[in-house]
């Protein structure tokens, strides 16, 4: 569920931040400024398996500094 809450948080910002940029393209529409039609596409990290995958197995993957190590006693 908290998954679900931090995904509506996102779309949330998102709308905002398209309603702001819509809002001051208006204001500077009726104030006959220009507007720059075209921008730099955003910086998106795409999914490569490669990444993750090295001679047909799971890279091991570093550890995260908060997340605690536990021992498995033997």
């Amino acid at each position: 569920m908290a998954r679900t809450g931090d995904s509506i948080k996102q779309m949330s910002s998102k709308v905002e931040k398209t309603e702001q940029a819509l809002r001051r393209e208006e204001r500077a529409l009726n104030e006959g400024k220009p507007l720059a039609m075209w921008k730099e596409p955003e910086q998106v990290k795409v999914f490569r398996a490669a990444d993750y995958v090295e001679n047909g197995r799971l890279k091991e993957q570093p550890a995260r500094p908060s997340t605690p190590m536990m021992s498995v006693a033997s």
